[in-house]
């Protein structure tokens, strides 16, 4: 137990030296990385008629039309996959928490991936090997928070409910950026904007 709760302390710690090095107006940059497998899912049940207007013939998207998911990690940097006819498929980096928010076709914030009450990472770590692909099924959001029909916790992603308590602790610390990546208030995802705002501990 002992050895198990130092391992994610030292994750913990290292995440939030990493993540306090980022000031507002840093430009954020995603290095390589082999080490990686795909999340899919469907949005479908937010395609609904009436979220898709026309103007003179041309479709124009509702602002609360999900069009885009933005896998982001504590250092900073992130992935986008566009949503297309429902569907995403997003690559991602294996042996590190990533967190998924829901954007608009504004760059609008939507919503966040919970894939349990408290849990708003996603613990990309105890994944086998041969496990290249994980398919989240249908994601559906109730108050921005989305919930997917297949949670890989305890199948794919291989933590036990102590260790999932440990990484909750984690999640306590990014919540607030989780819950509100438009800090600046401008209707943009600020990640989106090269922005990532420092965190501090009081």
């Amino acid at each position: 137990m002992l050895k198990q709760f130092s391992l994610w302390f030292v994750l913990l710690i290292s995440s939030l030296i990493l993540f306090a090095s980022c000031n507002k107006d840093d430009e954020i940059v995603n290095p390589a990385n082999q080490n990686k497998l795909v999340l899919k899912g469907n949005i479908s049940a937010l395609y609904k008629d009436g979220m898709i207007k026309f103007n003179n013939g041309q479709k124009i998207f509702s602002d609360s039309m999900i069009s885009k998911v933005i896998v982001f990690y504590p250092q900073g940097y992130y992935n986008i996959a566009n949503v297309v006819d429902g569907k995403f498929s997003i690559e991602v980096e294996k042996g590190k928490p990533a967190f998924m928010i829901f954007a608009g076709p504004n760059d609008n914030y939507l919503g966040f991936l919970c894939l349990k009450d408290g849990f708003e990472s996603i613990p990309l770590i105890k994944i086998s090997d041969d496990v290249t692909t994980i398919d989240l099924q249908n994601i559906i959001l109730n108050n921005k928070i989305g919930s997917p029909t297949h949670n890989p916790l305890g199948t794919e992603i291989q933590l036990n409910e102590e260790e999932q308590q440990i990484l909750s602790m984690f999640d306590d610390f990014f919540y607030p950026i989780v819950r509100n990546p438009d800090v600046d208030g401008n209707g943009k995802i600020d990640l989106l904007e090269n922005k990532f705002y420092r965190l501090q501990v009081l």
